[in-house]
């Protein structure tokens, strides 16, 4: 029996190393890692991290069961993580994946090889989830308040440097569209009705006053104050779990200090307060579910505002609410009814208000080309890379959707250049007929499936490519541009609005932020890179469902239910961007807690007032 471990421990640090081989060996281009020493270094590292879990799993024969389920889930999040790398490395390295059966088997195959690399850490990963204790000391609502108005301060405080950086506010996105709506007066729901009015507004605000830079910078302020009161409660929430203070410390620094967070504070887009409603929604959420809640209709009743509010900020957030109502009425079986009034009231009080604006206002429909990002790219992609040797029906029938004069503007990561234009010249087509719509759609789709699979991983690579760059690059990364991870340039509507500029009152601060936002100095930051990839927190809910199953946590499934309900409406996205994945960003420390939060040690503790 010894040996034969022996013998499989070796094939396991022979696969492991195979597996990164071939994804060092994509990324530089040549074999150059297989015929270096650093194969060698790999696999006798590999070696020993088996042989000593090899020893560790023998001697726990006490808690064998949990080991075998500790082994099958870490096993499967390892091969799934292995799989996204190698597609992920080669729509980048190679611009396509491997063809056919045999080049999909070959992509599962060698996923499985690179999971073997990875596995070890993540059954690690999986051990600390499993045996990780929470603090037993009593927190009373008191405590909880002064940590909530310290951690809130100290983040609006973080914050404020910035502001004055980017005096009065960034205001790029959609922006310039929102405040041409506003000088016009012709309003249209592709974007948040409720936005928009806000942003009227604090337009008005700075009339009165004289001028439109002060109600730009109020406007900012006004985002500040919501976002870093949200923050604040989610350290009010790590507080409770873990009744230490260095976690507090840690989410504080990481909502204070991370560029993404501060920047985008004072970034004038829907994304932002949508992101905090996002949140709030969860901690509420947690609140009525884990955290004493139960019978308290505070948490009830806020999760119908922040839900609502959630759906009035994203036009796609309904499409996520909607499954995760279903999953969390069918789960709650206690108290079905009553949760069932809750999701009910949230989605009537979200769409009813959106309805209410959108008649008052008197505003236009949006464009379906938003919802249709995926198809658009998947036809250009096969018009692109095949629009010689097309046959008169497949031309006829992918020209009929995305015209053949656009088939050379199809950029992989991003579908806009192809969107915009298609939609500029009416999408008649698109809703004329759904049923030949989509009957067209899967018939091109058959003839090119690996067109369409590549058009879609190139779009959505940010959300599951751990090394994934274009996030930050899809349109460019310099100072000029102002356009990398973040974007920070003034997209405001002059012409309309005459003195809406931007005018910093702080830099020096401003140009070493641009150096980290817009020229992407922090790729060249080792580990604290990863803080800034949507990928990383995109992923996360991913791991939680896996650990929450692990631990049969079947009640914490319904946690990461909403933020994957949620990913799953981006993947039809147009562009992997963080404002779209900033509510995992923003959420990424109550995730956390509740993954390292096996169970609750004061069931009675008294919700946040």
């Amino acid at each position: 029996m010894n040996i034969i471990r022996k013998i499989f421990i070796f094939i396991l640090a022979a696969a492991g190393t195979g597996g990164i081989g071939y994804l060092a060996n994509l990324a530089s281009g040549n074999p150059l890692f297989t015929q270096s020493f650093w194969g060698l270094l790999v696999f006798a590292a590999l070696l020993f991290v088996f042989n000593f879990l090899s020893g560790r799993i023998t001697a726990d024969n006490d808690s064998l069961k949990y080991v075998k389920r500790q082994l099958g889930f870490s096993a499967a999040f390892s091969w799934f993580l292995g799989v996204t790398l190698v597609l992920g490395y080669q729509i980048r390295c190679l611009q396509m994946t491997s063809g056919g059966i045999t080049g999909k088997l070959f992509i599962l195959f060698m996923g499985a090889l690179s999971g073997c690399a990875i596995w070890p850490g993540v059954y690690w990963l999986f051990g600390v989830c499993g045996k990780f204790k929470t603090g037993n000391k009593h927190i009373t609502s008191k405590s909880g308040r002064q940590v909530f108005f310290i951690a809130w301060g100290i983040i609006f405080l973080c914050w404020i440097p910035v502001f004055l950086a980017y005096y009065p506010a960034v205001m790029s996105y959609d922006f310039n569209m929102q405040s041409v709506q506003i000088f016009t007066g012709l309003y249209h729901t592709h974007h948040p009705l409720i936005h928009t009015g806000l942003l009227w507004i604090f337009f008005r605000l700075g009339e009165c006053m004289g001028s439109y830079q002060a109600g730009m910078a109020f406007f900012a302020l006004f985002q500040m104050l919501i976002l870093s009161c949200v923050t604040g409660y989610s350290c009010t929430f790590i507080w409770r779990i873990f009744k230490k203070k260095l976690p507090v410390v840690l989410t504080v620094l990481f909502y204070g200090i991370l560029p993404v967070h501060s920047v985008l504070s004072v970034s004038i887009t829907k994304d932002v307060l949508f992101s905090a409603f996002f949140l709030l929604f969860l901690l509420l959420f947690c609140e009525r579910e884990y955290m004493g809640g139960k019978n308290n209709a505070g948490p009830e009743a806020g999760m119908i505002l922040a839900g609502a509010l959630m759906i009035l900020f994203r036009n796609n957030a309904v499409y996520a609410f909607i499954p995760f109502a279903v999953f969390y009425i069918a789960a709650d079986r206690t108290r079905r009814l009553r949760t069932g009034v809750i999701c009910l009231l949230t989605l009537l009080l979200g769409k009813g208000i959106g309805l209410t604006l959108q008649y008052g206002l008197h505003a236009g429909t949006g464009s379906i080309s938003e919802m249709c990002s995926v198809p658009m790219q998947q036809f250009a992609r096969v018009g692109f890379l095949h629009g010689n040797e097309l046959n008169d029906e497949d031309y006829a029938r992918i020209d009929r959707y995305v015209y053949d004069e656009y088939w050379q503007r199809y950029n992989p990561p991003i579908a806009d250049t192809v969107k915009i234009t298609v939609a500029a010249d009416g999408i008649a087509n698109w809703e004329e007929n759904l049923a030949v719509t989509v009957r067209d759609w899967l018939i091109t789709g058959l003839h090119y499936p690996n067109e369409y699979l590549d058009a879609f991983l190139y779009l959505t690579s940010g959300y599951w490519f751990l090394d994934d760059v274009s996030y930050a690059e899809v349109l460019g990364a310099d100072l000029e541009g102002r356009m990398g991870i973040l974007y920070t340039f003034n997209g405001s509507a002059s012409s309309a609005f005459e003195g809406v500029e931007t005018h910093s009152l702080f830099p020096w601060l401003e140009r070493q932020m641009e150096k980290i936002v817009s020229a992407n100095s922090f790729f060249h930051w080792p580990v604290l890179s990863q803080l800034f990839k949507p990928s990383v927190y995109c992923l996360l809910p991913v791991f939680g469902l896996l650990v929450f199953l692990y631990r049969k946590e079947r009640k914490k499934v319904l946690l990461a239910a909403l933020p994957l309900f949620y990913l799953l409406t981006l993947l039809l996205g147009p562009v992997a961007l963080v404002r779209y994945a900033y509510p995992f960003i923003l959420s990424a420390p109550v995730m956390t807690g509740m993954i390292l939060m096996p169970e609750i040690k004061s069931p009675s503790e008294a919700p946040l007032a």
